[in-house]
């Protein structure tokens, strides 16, 4: 039989796992940063968008110019088209922030 000291700690391991995985407290979809962190930099942090090519029969990559990360392009990727250039991004958060101002996240020339 369980304690109640027993039951009230898998509660609180559950729940703080539940947070994680919710992306609160630091994570989200962005690999364990907030998007608040993007506007201390004009350029949102980040050098651009690149595509990383691969061999014949791989997937296409790209980089998420909004939080940087990887994203391997397939049918539901969120896409943006901007001066004719298509953007791919991890999650639609990070596809509508680019929508509100596009020039902030391309890269410096």
């Amino acid at each position: 039989m369980m304690t109640v000291g027993t039951l009230l700690i898998i509660l609180v391991i559950g729940g703080f796992f539940f947070l994680m995985m919710r992306g609160i407290g630091g994570g989200g979809c962005c690999g364990g940063h907030n998007h608040g962190s993007h506007k201390s930099n004009p350029s949102g942090g980040h050098q651009g968008h690149h595509h990383e090519e691969e061999d014949a029969g791989h997937a296409a990559k790209a980089k998420d110019p909004v939080c940087g990360m990887a994203v391997t392009v397939g049918d539901n990727t969120p896409e943006s088209r901007y001066r004719g250039q298509a953007f791919y991004f991890c999650s639609e958060h990070c596809k509508e922030t680019f929508e509100g101002d596009p020039e902030r996240f391309l890269p410096s020339n």
